[in-house]
């Protein structure tokens, strides 16, 4: 490659970063919201996670003697 080639292609890559870092960074300077989340925020966040994610033995007990019994008459392993 030329070195004019790579100085046009460095040059429109800096130039696309920089349009695509605005356009990002724009709505926050527009918008009057805050954009940082307060403690109570972060822990509601963390908190909505932690509920959502809670495991449910007897859910996966049965799903995972399902697998294995469908999975033991596929290799016709199953026993009478």
């Amino acid at each position: 490659m030329s070195r004019r080639l790579i100085a046009i292609l460095v040059s429109l890559a800096t130039l696309s970063s920089a349009a695509f870092a605005l356009t990002i960074t724009r709505s926050e300077f527009v918008s009057s919201d805050r954009r940082y989340p307060t403690r109570a925020d972060f822990d509601r966040t963390f908190g909505e996670f932690v509920t959502a994610s809670t495991v449910d033995t007897e859910s996966i007990a049965a799903d995972r003697e399902k697998l294995r019994r469908a999975g033991l008459e596929r290799l016709n392993f199953e026993q009478p």
